[in-house]
C-alpha cells in the first residue's frame, strides 16, 4: 500500500471479519482528504426472479467543486442494460439533483422504460425563494418493477410541483403550479396556478389592527367531463386588542368570502356560486 497526496491506494486488498476473509479486491483507491475523487465505486451483484442476475458498476465523476455525477450501468439478464444517472449541483443560491434511468427495449415488458426526477431548492435571496419537485415514469408499472422499497412501490401518484415565494416584512406571496402523473386510483385535480397573498402587519395593543388572507386557484382535470373552474378566497379581519396589567380583551371581526367561476357545469347549476360569512370572536382573560 502507498499514499499519494490525499489519495490512498492499495493492491491485493483482503477484507476480513475477525480472521475470516470475506472480500478480495485486486486494486482499490479512495480519498483520505477533503477533495472528492473520480473513479469506480464498489459494484453491486444480485439475483431475482424479476430481473435475473444483476450486476451494477457505478462510476463517480467529480465534475467540479459545485457539481458531480454518478453513472451506473445496471445489467439485468432478463431485461437488458439500464443506465442510471444521478447529477447533483450546489451553488450559492440553489441546490438540486437530476435522476435519470433509461432501459431500452425491456425484454420482459417489450418497451423502452425510463424514469426522471428533478428536485431543486432555491435559497432565499432578496426575499425570493423557489422549489421544484418533478417526477416522471414511462409507464404505470415502472415503480412496481424497479422500486427498491415497499414505500416507493405503493405510490399512486407522481407529483409535479413548482413554487415561487416572496417574503416581505409586511406580506407573503407564493405562486404554485401542481400536477400529477397518475399511477393507480383516481386522477387528482391539478392547480394551475395557485396564488396566495397574506399580509402580516404589525399588531399593536389598544388600537385598530387589520390583515388579509387571500388565495386564487385555477382547478383543472385531465378528464374532459370533470367540473373545473376558478376559486377566489378572501378573508380580511379587523381587531382591537385591549391589554392591561389585570387582563385583556380582544374583539375580532372576520369576513370570509368564497367565489367560484365554473366550467362544464350540469344543466341548472350556477356558473358563479359564492358565499360570504361574517365571523365575530371575543377572546378575554384576567391575570
Amino acid at each position: 500500500s502507498r499514499g499519494l497526496g490525499d489519495v490512498y491506494k492499495r493492491q491485493h486488498m483482503v477484507l476480513r471479519v475477525g480472521h475470516i476473509p470475506i472480500l478480495y479486491v485486486p486494486y482499490v483507491r479512495f480519498p483520505i482528504g477533503d477533495e472528492r475523487l473520480s473513479g469506480f465505486l464498489f459494484p453491486g451483484i444480485g439475483v431475482s426472479d424479476n430481473h435475473g442476475t444483476e450486476i451494477s458498476i457505478p462510476y463517480y465523476w467529480n465534475i467540479a467543486p459545485h457539481m458531480d455525477a454518478t453513472i451506473t450501468p445496471h445489467n439485468m439478464t432478463r431485461r437488458g442494460l439500464m443506465l442510471e444517472t444521478e447529477f447533483r449541483y450546489l451553488t450559492q443560491n440553489a441546490r438540486g439533483a437530476f435522476d435519470i434511468n433509461y432501459l431500452p427495449d425491456d425484454k420482459v415488458y417489450g418497451e423502452d422504460r425510463e424514469r426522471f426526477t428533478w428536485t431543486h431548492l432555491g435559497t432565499a435571496r432578496a426575499g425570493w425563494s423557489s422549489a421544484v419537485n418533478y417526477n416522471y415514469a414511462s409507464d404505470v408499472d415502472y415503480l412496481d418493477d424497479f422500486s427498491g422499497s415497499l414505500t416507493t412501490a405503493s405510490i399512486t401518484h407522481l407529483e409535479r410541483r413548482g413554487n415561487l415565494n416572496y417574503n416581505h416584512p409586511r406580506f407573503l406571496f407564493s405562486a404554485q403550479l401542481q400536477d400529477y402523473q397518475n399511477i393507480s386510483g383516481t386522477q387528482p385535480y391539478k392547480q394551475l396556478p395557485q396564488l396566495r397573498f397574506d399580509t402580516r402587519l404589525a399588531h399593536l395593543d389598544n388600537q385598530w389592527n387589520y390583515d388579509l388572507v387571500s388565495e386564487y386557484v385555477r382547478y383543472d382535470h385531465r378528464d374532459a367531463d370533470r367540473l373545473i373552474g376558478d376559486r377566489l378566497m378572501l378573508s380580511p379581519y379587523l381587531s382591537y386588542p385591549v391589554q392591561a396589567a389585570a387582563g385583556f380583551i380582544v374583539p375580532r371581526l372576520t369576513v370570509k368570502h368564497l367565489q367560484y367561476e365554473l366550467d362544464q357545469i350540469a344543466p341548472g347549476q350556477s356558473e358563479s356560486p359564492g358565499v360570504t360569512v361574517p365571523v365575530f370572536s371575543l377572546d378575554t382573560g384576567i391575570f
